[in-house]
């Protein structure tokens, strides 16, 4: 029971039951069924309900016209267009082959940064927001509805990439090697892609996005670090190949540019550009992952899709807490 006071108990409920009787006497008086059936659909319903809930709606709106299309190695998430057909937004390929060594050779060799890393990939396993509210002032308190967003935003990437991990599963370094040592739990689940990369650049990028930061900020340089060496961290903590990051890190800025473009009130259709990650294209599976390399994966985007916004008002549930959540910044 929701009160205006101390917690629900036995007490309060036989209190509130008599008071009640008390107050409004035993028959009842006519009652004023004005607007009994609102609107429905309306975003300022957000505003009351209870945040569980609220946050189930928001991830049901931002997963509700995308589709997970696995095969042997492959795997690609398809987005509807502006025209209504199913386009492919991602795909991400899990071979790297023989040259898993080299890549367990990057781990090994990432393990010299733990001294300066450990208490970052220490609360990194459960908590990646704080680092960027470093530079953002993320916080309950001064940004309610980009957290509610956000939140929202973080379920949904989880929802994903745990279908990927799925269909595309790639051993974890310490089952290649017992010299890597890792030293935070590796998680029993798939390597490939690395979903704190995913979480970090979907948070990142849509930050980037609800802030409208320009490509030279140096606001947006910070966020992009920060999710890059959240990235990195895994791979110094011994749990991830530097192409798992490569690979969340496509993940993560593909659903970053979809939920924006579904989420913003408008009436053009948005450009969102298709990633996609192949190990042994430009021979990345030798290298380490950096803002560079980054990048340079980036700047490899080919066709755009056109995604229509949800709505062309503020009253729909995306629509309306974008526009609460970017009321919330300069």
């Amino acid at each position: 029971m929701a009160t205006a006071g101390s917690p629900t108990s036995p007490l309060l409920s036989q209190a509130l039951a008599m008071a009640g009787d008390g107050v409004s006497g035993a028959t009842l008086q006519n009652p004023d069924l004005t607007g009994v059936l609102p609107e429905a659909m309306r975003g300022e319903d957000l505003e009351k309900m209870n945040p569980a809930h609220r946050q189930t709606v928001l991830r049901h709106e931002l997963l509700k016209d995308l589709s997970f299309k696995p095969t042997a190695n492959i795997a690609e998430l398809k987005a509807i267009d502006n025209a209504g057909d199913e386009k492919t937004l991602v795909t991400l390929d899990r071979r790297v082959g023989d040259d898993y060594k080299h890549q367990l050779g990057l781990v090994f060799a990432a393990s010299q940064n733990r001294p300066d890393r450990m208490s970052e990939m220490f609360v990194q396993q459960t908590d990646i927001l704080s680092f960027f509210g470093l530079n953002a002032q993320l916080g309950y308190v001064r940004k309610p509805w980009t957290m509610v967003l956000i939140d929202a935003v973080l379920a949904a990437a989880i929802d994903v990439h745990t279908q990927f991990k799925h269909a595309l599963p790639v051993l974890r370094p310490v089952e290649l090697s017992p010299q890597i040592n890792p030293v935070i739990q590796t998680p029993s689940h798939s390597s490939f892609p690395s979903g704190h990369a995913t979480e970090a650049f979907v948070v990142a990028q849509l930050l980037t996005r609800l802030r409208e930061l320009a490509e030279d900020s140096l606001a947006k340089s910070n966020l992009l670090q920060h999710a890059v060496r959240i990235a990195q961290n895994r791979t110094v903590a011994g749990v991830h190949y530097p192409v798992d990051n490569m690979a969340g890190s496509m993940l993560g800025t593909a659903l970053a540019d979809y939920f924006s473009a579904i989420s913003q009130p408008g009436v053009a259709p948005v450009a969102v550009p298709k990633r996609s990650f192949k190990p042994s294209a430009e021979k990345d599976h030798l290298k380490n992952f950096t803002l560079t390399i980054y990048t340079e994966l980036l700047n490899r985007m080919a066709t755009k899709l056109q995604i229509a916004p949800t709505n062309q008002t503020k009253k729909q549930p995306l629509n309306w807490i974008w526009s609460q959540a970017r009321s919330e910044w300069p």
